[in-house]
Formats: structure tokens, sequence, C-alpha cells
């Protein structure tokens, strides 16, 4: 047998020398991260899940699974097992978003859940490179705190410690920008300033990291701004594994609150803000709007801030009656200034119409007059905030969502069709007009079914300007 200096140069390295040369191991790889964006998502979600909980969570997606095929089977056969697994279902759905620390339950149904799922398999999928990170993290802390045997880190120490963590991580020297909100945390739960301890830092840095990793996945030109409506779905996301999901009465609060322009878009600076403000208020179970911490009954002046309802004030004071009331044929002159103060647009047509259908009489109360400009008022920022070009025009392919959002807030649909279907009543929407988008006045126009015909057939809502929200009763 040949040895390999007596083969000719032109075997070297072919089938017949690959053939005899002895087996070995493939190499093991751990997947890496796609960019720095993949890293900061998954990082930050695994800080402020934590590893076990990530794991726990995926046992019962697996255990869910063969539950539900189960079911289906003793359904079928019409055994009597049926109850005890659907009742072992009912309980996992009831367990799933529960944290180890505390915080509200969430206002999302497992099975309504679109989002969860998928986060949690990308975090499977790259899990022990994320427990390998979070242990890096951990020493890092330990190294840099003085005290070894309950680590924790002053205010006055947080930079030092997050330029460690970013050493750590391979992270530049923007990870600073995450002190801000260490000393938000303090304000927005009402607590005074105190150390940090180890798992309390992981959580704040988590949400940082989070927050970073969702505005660059939505900045995709770098423009230095996303649109509200990618903010909403950054919520949605933000919030998924712990069972929070945006109503759309707290977002437009937050919106104002903070004096986001909806026509230049969201900044950095506005949605870190806003999102962590929002995330501890789901924390604490405050909420606005439809949902699981929601009021029994809302009205629309409830809704709007105090500076606006004031105004409304001032506009009624100026042209009614000295018996408290508002004549409906004085509409023209106080027309232009609504218009002026409140930007809404529309026609002199959209507003009568409102008013006619709450007044019995030719005379306003104060209650119809707030409901009615409310309810203009609140359609007004659901259009600016779901267009693409600052206010002019919204899509018809994207009216679902206002549209869907309007459901939740009133309740009032097209009673032609099912209280579910909103796909139905955007494509009637989007067909009443000849182009690919629609105005103000167009959208108004078209929801106004909302707010006053199909009001006339829903017991649920009062013309007044009460929206009943029945509380959901578990059973």
């Amino acid at each position: 047998q040949k040895t390999a200096y007596e083969m000719l140069r032109s075997l070297v390295g072919s089938e017949m020398c690959i053939r005899d040369r002895s087996s070995s191991p493939a190499l093991v790889q751990m997947p890496a991260f796609q960019n720095l964006t993949w890293k900061l998502l998954l990082v930050g979600r695994l800080l402020r899940v934590t590893p076990d909980d990530v794991e726990r969570k995926l046992i019962a997606l697996e255990e869910l699974s063969t539950l539900n095929q189960a079911l289906a089977a003793a359904q079928k056969a019409g055994a009597a097992q049926a109850t005890t697994i659907a009742a072992k279902i009912e309980k996992i759905h009831r367990e799933f978003y529960l944290l180890e620390g505390r915080s509200a339950p969430g206002n999302v149904n497992l099975s309504d859940d679109k989002l969860s799922a998928g986060m949690l398999y990308s975090l499977r999928d790259h899990l022990e490179l994320l427990k390998q990170e979070e242990i890096n993290l951990r020493a890092a802390f330990r190294a840099a705190c003085p005290n070894k045997d309950r680590p924790s880190v002053e205010l006055t120490g947080l930079r030092d410690m997050i330029d460690a963590c970013a050493r750590s991580l391979s992270l530049g020297d923007f990870m600073q920008d995450a002190q801000d909100m260490f000393s938000e945390l303090f304000y927005l739960r009402g607590e005074k300033r105190r150390p940090f301890s180890l798992p309390e830092f992981l959580d704040v840095l988590g949400k940082w990291m989070e927050l970073y990793g969702l505005f660059r996945k939505h900045d995709k030109f770098k423009a230095g701004y996303i649109s509200v409506n990618n903010m909403v779905e950054c919520m949605e996301e933000f919030g998924a594994l712990m069972g929070y999901k945006p109503t759309p009465f707290h977002v437009m609060e937050l919106c104002v609150e903070f004096d986001i322009d909806s026509g230049f878009g969201v900044t950095w600076e506005e949605f870190r803000l806003v999102m962590h403000r929002w995330i501890e208020s789901k924390k604490k179970g405050d909420d606005m709007g439809k949902g699981a911490h929601g009021a029994d009954a809302l009205p629309t002046r409830d809704v709007l801030q105090p500076t606006t309802v004031e105004e409304l004030r001032q506009l009624f004071t100026k042209f009614g009656k000295p018996n408290g009331t508002f004549d409906v044929l004085a509409l023209g002159g106080l027309f232009e200034e609504i218009c002026y103060s409140f930007n809404l647009g529309g026609t002199l047509s959209d507003l009568f119409r409102l008013f006619r259908a709450v007044e019995h009489t030719s005379e306003i109360s104060w209650d119809q007059f707030v409901s009615v400009l409310g309810k203009w008022i609140i359609l007004k920022q659901l259009f600016v905030n779901y267009s693409k070009d600052g206010g002019s025009t919204i899509l018809g392919s994207d009216l679902e969502y206002p549209l869907r959002d309007l459901k939740e807030m009133w309740g009032c649909f097209d009673p032609r069709y099912g209280n579910n279907d909103v796909s139905v009543m955007a494509k009637e929407v989007a067909s009443s007009v000849n182009t690919p988008m629609l105005t103000f006045e167009e959208f108004c126009n078209a929801c106004l079914l909302y707010t006053s015909d199909a009001a006339d057939e829903e017991d649920s809502v009062d013309l007044g300007g009460r929206r009943i929200i029945k509380k959901k009763k578990n059973r």
C-alpha cells in the first residue's frame, strides 16, 4: 500500500484519498446573532423574562399542542376525558403569563396571542448563547460591586456599571443612554431613590435593550424617527410575553401627554419615554378603555385631556344660551372656530348631521356637545396616527386598523354584519371612494356609521356620550 508521499500529486484531495481518511466528529457550532438589532432584541427579552420563565413557557406551548390534539380526539370519540383535558388547557392559559415579580394580570388571552409563540421560539433557537450572555453580565456586575455578598449599584455608580456591561456584551458607548431609564423608574413607580439590586438592574437594562432593538427594527432608513403606527406595533411586541396589549385610548392619552406630533413621527427619546411609561402603567394595572382593567362606563369627555375639555367649554359658553344649552342653528358661527382650534377639517354638513343625531329639539346640552366633538377629535387623532403622509390621507388598505380601534372604544358597528367582521366594513369604506386613499372628510363620513347610525341599533351605546363597556366575567 502506497503512503501519502508515494501518491501522485493529482490524487491528493481527491475522493480516493478522502475515502480512506479516518472519520472525525463534526464541530458543534453555536448559533450567532444575525445583526446588532437581533442581539439587542433577544438579550433584552431574556433579561426581562428570565431564562427559567422562557423554558417554562416553551414547555407550556408543547404541552398545550399535545392537549389540544388529545381534546380533539376525545371530543370526536365522545370520551369522558374531554372535560379533564379541557380543565388542563384552561389552567395553562391562566398561568402562561404569570411572572416571577409582582405585576398586574394581562389583558390578552393566549388563544388570541399571535406574537408570543414566535418570540419564544426565537429565544429557544439561541437559548444557550443567551444564557452565556446573561452569565457574563452577572459576572461583570459582581466584579464591579464593592460588596460581593449583596451586590448592588447606586445611581452615582451607574455609568461605570453600564460601561462594564457594554464591554461584556461587546457593545459600544451608546448603552450609556440606558442611564436615564434607571432614574425614570423611581418616578414611574412612585418610589424613593435607592440602590439597584442585580435582578432590578438586569430588568431595566433588558427593557432598554429591547426598546432600542425595536426602534432600530422599525427605523429601517435610519431617519431617526418612526410612525405612531410603528410605535403601536412595538407596544404589542414589548408586552406580548407578559400578556399586555395597548388599548387605543391609552395610546392616545400617551401621545397627548408627551406632546407627540404624529405628522413628524416619534423620535427615539419620545419612543423610550412613552414605552417605559406604558409598560410600568400596565404592571401597576393602570389603563384606559376596554380591557381587563377598564371601567364599567367611559364617557367621551373622560377620554379627552382636561385642557381640551376646557377649550370646548369656553366655545360652548361663548355661543351658548343663558339656560346652559346651545342652539343648533348657531352652528355656522361656531364651525370655523372649532376647525381652527382643533385642526379637524371636515364640512359643516358632517358636524350638523352628528348634532342632529343626538338632539330631539333644536337645543344641544353640554353633555351632547362634548360627546359629538369628542368623537370628532378622536377620529382626527386616529386618522393622523395611521396616516403615512403626515395626516393628509389614509390608505384604503390601512382602514382596518382605525376601524378596529373604533370598535374597541365604542363597540358601534354596522348591524348588517357580525360584530367581529371589521374587514368587511373596511372594504366597503375603501370601495366608497374612487382613489386608493381617503381624506379626513371621507374617513369621517364613513365613520359616522360608528358614531350615529349604528348607535341607534346598539343597546350598549347612549347617544348622549356614554359607551357602556361591560367587564368580562370569568366563567
